[in-house]
C-alpha cells in the first residue's frame, strides 16, 4: 500500500509498504528520506490522533490511503 506521510516541516512523502509490516519497519524506511533523516528510535508516527506502536503491524490501524500519517521527532530525554 502507498502511505502518505507528512513531516512537521510540511513536506509530503509517499512510501510503498506492505500492511503486514510493522510500524518499526516503516520508521526504518522513513529514516532513509532526507526530509526525515532521523533514526527509528527518535521517530514518532501518528495517525488519526493516535501514536502508533512499533511492534504493531500497519494493518492493525486500518489506515485509509487517502489520509496521511505524521512523522515527528522524539525529544531527547535529559
Amino acid at each position: 500500500m502507498k502511505l502518505q506521510i507528512k513531516t512537521l516541516n510540511r513536506k509530503s512523502l509517499v512510501v510503498d509498504i506492505e500492511p503486514s509490516q510493522t510500524v518499526y519497519d516503516l520508521k526504518k524506511e522513513l529514516c532513509l528520506y532526507p526530509d526525515v533523516g532521523v533514526q527509528p528510535e527518535f521517530q514518532k508516527l501518528m495517525y488519526a490522533g493516535k501514536i502508533l506502536s512499533n511492534q504493531d503491524n500497519l494493518s492493525v490501524y486500518n489506515i485509509d490511503t487517502n489520509k496521511f500519517l505524521v512523522v515527528m521527532r522524539n525529544r531527547l530525554r535529559q
